[in-house]
């Protein structure tokens, strides 16, 4: 269950209207590294310390392989990609790396999550 709550904002492509109302995910905490460890263990026959080991060189490894122009494919979970935001150029000879002023990293979800979130229950948050 999703749980919402409404956030009263201006409309940003006409901030002259009116404010409305708009659902916003409500965030019930949060689970670091050690709890999803934590976790997994619980659900497996290896101990927290060893799954922490893993997930930790696991996160030091998707960025790595980012750097290095790859997609990184976590197959049913989703996958990551570097995309670029750049000042556009006249010519593909004009384009140099400063024109480039924004690195950002994108996930795409995969199938498990498109069938966790394809058809969600919602709940006003209080």
């Amino acid at each position: 269950m999703i749980q919402y709550v409404s956030t009263k904002r201006r409309d940003p492509r006409d901030s002259s209207n009116p404010q409305k109302y708009y659902a916003c995910a409500s965030s019930r905490g949060t689970v670091d590294l050690r709890g999803i460890a934590r976790k997994i263990s619980a659900q497996s026959t290896l101990t927290t310390v060893d799954t922490f080991a893993v997930l930790e060189a696991f996160i030091q490894l998707i960025p790595q392989e980012l750097a290095d122009g790859k997609i990184v494919q976590l197959g049913e979970f989703g996958s990551f990609r570097v995309t670029l935001r750049s000042e556009g150029a006249d010519t593909a000879e004009e384009l140099n790396s400063h024109a480039i002023k924004e690195v950002m990293v994108r996930f795409r979800q995969g199938t498990e999550f498109k069938r966790l979130f394809s058809n969600p229950t919602f709940e006003k948050a209080s």
